[in-house]
């Protein structure tokens, strides 16, 4: 049962960018939301710049469009 189960999860990613490979192919379908794709992209292209993943639920992206002032956070030492 392990190795089935295994075998239906993607490798753990050694980089964001590999992150970023495995949530926009072959497992796409698991950054879901009640059946919404939460998976909005990555900011940065290379490890001097670092790597951010979005992930944005759909009711937050109105907010964001009408908002004027936001205050944020996010963790800075992730690693996959």
């Amino acid at each position: 049962m392990q190795r089935h189960r295994k075998s239906n999860q993607p490798t753990s990613p050694k980089t964001m960018t590999d992150f970023h490979y495995q949530l926009t192919g072959d497992f796409v379908h698991l950054p879901v939301m009640d059946n919404v794709p939460i998976y909005m992209g990555k900011i940065g292209t290379d490890p001097e710049e670092r790597i951010t993943m979005l992930f944005v639920l759909p009711e937050i992206k109105n907010i964001l469009r009408t908002g004027s002032t936001f205050l944020m956070d996010g963790t800075f030492a992730a690693a996959p």
